[in-house]
C-alpha cells in the first residue's frame, strides 16, 4: 500500500463520521427533547407543602384510564371541586385537558378558616403529592406580588386543601406545569378581582389554564341544594358577574375572577355537569348534601341561561309572644338557615307575609298586640330576608305609605301592589293582592294580572286570602286561582289562613294555596306547621321546591328530607311522574 493511499481510507471515514453526527445533532428525538426540558426544571424549595393526602387510591385516577376526551380545541380554564369524594369527575376534568402543552396552572380557591390583613394570599413553596412535585411560578408569583394583588403566606396556603388537594392532578396529567396558587377572602374586594384578572390576561400565554376551585351548595338536603345550583348554574353560564355574591357557594371571589380572565381573552364557551353527594351515595333523600359543578371553558360566545329564584315564607308574626322571644334572645331563624346559613342563601330574593301593621306616629294602635316596632324589622334583614308583603288586613290598619317608607327605610322592600325581582336575564314580576276571604268581584284583579303578564314574562301573585284556620282552599278560591293563571300568572303564593292548604299544578300554573305560619305565637297544632316554596324561573320551565317545617318550642325547625316527602305526597295534589321528589314540582312555560 503506498504512502499517499495509506492516508485516503481514514480521511473519507473521518468526513463520514462528521457528516452523521451533523444529521443526528439536526434531528433530535422527543426523548431528547424530554431531557432537556427536565434539566431546565429549577431546584425544587428548601421547604415543601404537602398535597391534601398521600394516599393515590383517594384520587379516582384509575378512572380515566382508556377514557375518551370530549373536546378537540383547546381548554383555558374552569371550575373544579376540592372535595375528593367528587374524586372520578375531578379526575376527568383535569384529564380532559392532559393532552394539551400546559405551562403554568393558577388554581384560585376560597381561604376557607383564616381570617387575614390581605384579602389574596398566595406561596412560592412547592408541593410534594403521591405522584410527584409540583414547582410554583415564582416568576409569575413575584409580579402578582409586586402589583399588591397578592401577599405572600406560605402558613396559611400551607393548610387550604381548595389548592392541596388539586395539586396531585396537576402532578399526575400535566407534570411539566407550575402552579400559581392564589387563596381569597369572601370580602375580597371586586378592584383586587377585576386586577388579578387583567394580571392574568396580560402576562397568559396560550399554555395557561386558570382553574377556579370551588365547591356549591353546602350541607342541605337535595331539594334545597338543586334549588340553588339551578340558580348557580344560570349565572355561571351567563357570565352574570353581578350575581354571584347572592349564590351559594363557598368562593364567589374565585368564579369573579375566572369569568372576568375567560371574558377578557373570549373564552366564553362554558361546558357544565354537575354532581353532588346525593347521587355519589345514590341516596336522595340524605341531608347533608354538598354538590359540585365543573365546567371546562373553551374559545366561543356566550350561552345566556336565564335564570331566577326566590323563597318565600307565610304569615311572620313580630308582634305579641313573637316580640318577646325576640326580646329574650331566642334565635328564631336556628331551625330554618341550616349550616353556616345556606339555607337563606341563593336567592334573588326572599320573601315574608308581614302579619301586622307597623308602629308609627301618626297610627295609634296600643290595643293592638300584633303591631310591629320597626326596630324588629331588623331581625328579617339580618336573616336575608329581603322583601315582605303588606298587602294584607293588618297591614292596613294603618296608613300604607307611611307604613312602607319605614320598611324601606330598614332596607328590606315590600312588596306592595307590584314588584319586581331582577334574576340572569331574566325579570320576575311580583303582584301582591289582598282578597280576604275572597272578593266577591274578582274581576278587577284578574284583569290586573293579565295586564301585568302581558308585560312581564314571569309573574307571581303574592295573595292573601282564604278562611283562617281552614286547611282547603275554599271553591270562591279555585276559581279565582285558575282564573289568574289563566290571565298569565305563573306562580301564586297564598297566605292568610294560617294553616297549611293544598299545593295545586293547574294547566301551566303551581299554586300553594296557603303556606300557613312561619314565625307566630299562635296555640293549636295546625298553625304551628308551614311551608316555604321555593321557585325558579328557567329556560322553558318553572319549579317549585316545597321546603315544609314545623314549630319546635316557638322555633320553626326545617322537616328532614324523608319526612319532608310525606308532608309533601299528602298537601300536594299534583306529582311530576318524573319528579325525583313529591317536594319537587316542574311545569313547562305555557
Amino acid at each position: 500500500m503506498s504512502k499517499k493511499s495509506h492516508y485516503k481510507l481514514p480521511l473519507v471515514v473521518i468526513l463520514l463520521s462528521a457528516v452523521i453526527a451533523v444529521v443526528i445533532l439536526a434531528i433530535p428525538t422527543e426523548d431528547v427533547k424530554e431531557v432537556e426540558e427536565v434539566r431546565e426544571k429549577r431546584a425544587l424549595s428548601d421547604n415543601l407543602h404537602s398535597s391534601y393526602s398521600k394516599d393515590k387510591n383517594l384520587y379516582g385516577i384509575n378512572s380515566t384510564d382508556g377514557a375518551e376526551q370530549k373536546f378537540n380545541d383547546t381548554v383555558y380554564g374552569g371550575i373544579v371541586s376540592h372535595h375528593l369524594l367528587a374524586n372520578i369527575d375531578m379526575a376527568n376534568f383535569f384529564y380532559e385537558f392532559s393532552d394539551q402543552k400546559v405551562d403554568r396552572v393558577v388554581i384560585i380557591g376560597p381561604n376557607h378558616f383564616y381570617p387575614t390583613t390581605f384579602p389574596a394570599l398566595s406561596t412560592t413553596y412547592d408541593y410534594e403529592t403521591p405522584f410527584g412535585e409540583v414547582r410554583t411560578d415564582n416568576k409569575f408569583i413575584d409580579g402578582l406580588k409586586s402589583e399588591k394583588l397578592v401577599q405572600i403566606d406560605e402558613g396559611t396556603v400551607d393548610t387550604e386543601h381548595s389548592i392541596s388537594s388539586l395539586v396531585p392532578y396537576v402532578a399526575h396529567y400535566l407534570p411539566d406545569a407550575e402552579v400559581v396558587p392564589i387563596i381569597l377572602t369572601r370580602n375580597a374586594p371586586d378592584d383586587l378581582l377585576k386586577g388579578l384578572a387583567d394580571y392574568f390576561k396580560k402576562n397568559n400565554t396560550e399554555n395557561t389554564i386558570v382553574i377556579a376551585s370551588v365547591d356549591f351548595s353546602h350541607h342541605l338536603y337535595s331539594n334545597a341544594s338543586a334549588l340553588h345550583d339551578l340558580r348557580s348554574v344560570s349565572a355561571i353560564k351567563s357570565f352574570d358577574i353581578e350575581s354571584l355574591n347572592e349564590l351559594e357557594i363557598d368562593s364567589p371571589q374565585s368564579i369573579s375572577v375566572l369569568l372576568q380572565y375567560l371574558e377578557a381573552i373570549n373564552a366564553n364557551d362554558v361546558s357544565i355537569w354537575q354532581q353532588n353527594a346525593a347521587l355519589i351515595f345514590d341516596e336522595y333523600d340524605i341531608d347533608d348534601v354538598t354538590s359540585y359543578v365543573f365546567a371546562h371553558a373553551r374559545k366561543g360566545n356566550i350561552e345566556v341561561v336565564r335564570g331566577a329564584s326566590m323563597l318565600f315564607f307565610g304569615d311572620t308574626m313580630l308582634g305579641r309572644g313573637v316580640e318577646e322571644a325576640i326580646e329574650d334572645k331566642t334565635d328564631l331563624f336556628s331551625g330554618i338557615r341550616g349550616p353556616e346559613g345556606n339555607f337563606l342563601k341563593g336567592y334573588d330574593a326572599i320573601a315574608v307575609n308581614l302579619e301586622g301593621a307597623i308602629a308609627n306616629d301618626e297610627c295609634e294602635l296600643e290595643d293592638d298586640e300584633l303591631i310591629i316596632e320597626p326596630d324588629n324589622l331588623k331581625f328579617l334583614l339580618q336573616e336575608n330576608i329581603s322583601h315582605v308583603g303588606v298587602k294584607n288586613n293588618h297591614f292596613q290598619k294603618c296608613d300604607e305609605e307611611a307604613s312602607e317608607s319605614i320598611v324601606e327605610e330598614t332596607g328590606l322592600k315590600s312588596l306592595g301592589d307590584f314588584s319586581v325581582v331582577e334574576g340572569t336575564g331574566y325579570d320576575v314580576a311580583v303582584m301582591s293582592v289582598y282578597a280576604a276571604p275572597v272578593s266577591s268581584d274578582t274581576t278587577l284583579i284578574v284583569d290586573e294580572v293579565r295586564s301585568y303578564a302581558d308585560t312581564y314574562e314571569n309573574l307571581v301573585v303574592n295573595i292573601h286570602w282564604g278562611v283562617e284556620y281552614s286547611t282547603e282552599p275554599t271553591k270562591a278560591q279555585t276559581e279565582l286561582a285558575h282564573a289568574i293563571v289563566d290571565a298569565g300568572a305563573d306562580i301564586i303564593i297564598g297566605h292568610h289562613p294560617h294553616v297549611v292548604q293544598t299545593v295545586e299544578k293547574y294547566k301551566g300554573g303551581l299554586i300553594a294555596y296557603s303556606l300557613g305560619n312561619f314565625i307566630a305565637d299562635q296555640e293549636g297544632e295546625l298553625t304551628k306547621s308551614g311551608l316555604a316554596a321555593g321557585v325558579f324561573f328557567g329556560e322553558g320551565e318553572k319549579k317549585m321546591f316545597i321546603f315544609p317545617f314545623k314549630q319546635i318550642n316557638g322555633v320553626p325547625v326545617r322537616l328532614t328530607q324523608a319526612d319532608s316527602r310525606e308532608v309533601c305526597e299528602n298537601v300536594i295534589e299534583f306529582v311530576n311522574d318524573d319528579s325525583v321528589h313529591p317536594c319537587v314540582l316542574t311545569s313547562d312555560n305555557y
